[in-house]
C-alpha cells in the first residue's frame, strides 16, 4: 500500500472525487427534512463533515500543490476563509 506522500497528485484527486461521490450517494438516502432539521442525526453528521473539511482543507490543498512546510491553520482561520460575505 502506498503512503499518501508517495501517491501522485492525480491519483489523490481521483480518490477525493470518489469519496465525494460516495458521500453524495449516502446523503441521497436522507430526506430534505432530515438534512435540515438541526435535531436530526443526519443533519448533525453533515455539520460534522463540513467542520472536518474546514479544519483540513488548507493542509490538503498545500500538500497536493507540493508546497513544503505546510503551516497548520486554526479552525477560526478556516472559518473566515470559507465564509462568504453578503
Amino acid at each position: 500500500m502506498l503512503l499518501k506522500r508517495e501517491t501522485r497528485f492525480w491519483d489523490v484527486l481521483q480518490q477525493l472525487h470518489m469519496g465525494r461521490s460516495a458521500l453524495l450517494e449516502s446523503l441521497a438516502e436522507f430526506s430534505d427534512d432530515e438534512l435540515t432539521d438541526d435535531a436530526a442525526e443526519p443533519s448533525r453528521l453533515v455539520r460534522e463533515l463540513i467542520a472536518h473539511d474546514r479544519r483540513h482543507w488548507h493542509e490538503i490543498a498545500a500538500k497536493l500543490a507540493g508546497l513544503a512546510g505546510v503551516r497548520p491553520v486554526s479552525p477560526e482561520q478556516n472559518e473566515a476563509a470559507t465564509t462568504t460575505s453578503s
